[in-house]
């Protein structure tokens, strides 16, 4: 059940950038404060777990999940997003 919460987090994460990167502000809005909003949920889920991935010492479906929606973030976003991404320690 955790695992396709936070699933659904990652989905979520992945429409908002790409609906934001679509409007008129190209993304900032979703830049300067769901981004981060979304990046503490994540941060915590990894935290509440312990382990190097999303749940404990394992890779999972939700980790490459994680890695596409980093990509994606990083193709629409740029240097922003990677940015905002590094400077959490449990997700970098």
């Amino acid at each position: 059940p955790y695992a396709y919460t936070v699933s659904l987090h990652l989905a979520d994460i992945w429409a908002e950038a790409y609906g934001g990167r679509k409007g008129a502000d190209a993304g900032a809005a979703f830049l300067s404060t769901r981004l981060k909003d979304w990046l503490d949920v994540l941060e915590k889920g990894i935290e509440l777990k312990g382990g190097k991935f999303f749940f404990g010492d394992n890779v999972s479906f939700v980790d490459f999940q994680a890695l596409n929606v980093y990509n994606v973030l990083a193709f629409m976003y740029g240097k922003a997003a990677v940015d905002a991404i590094s400077q959490r320690k449990r997700l970098s």
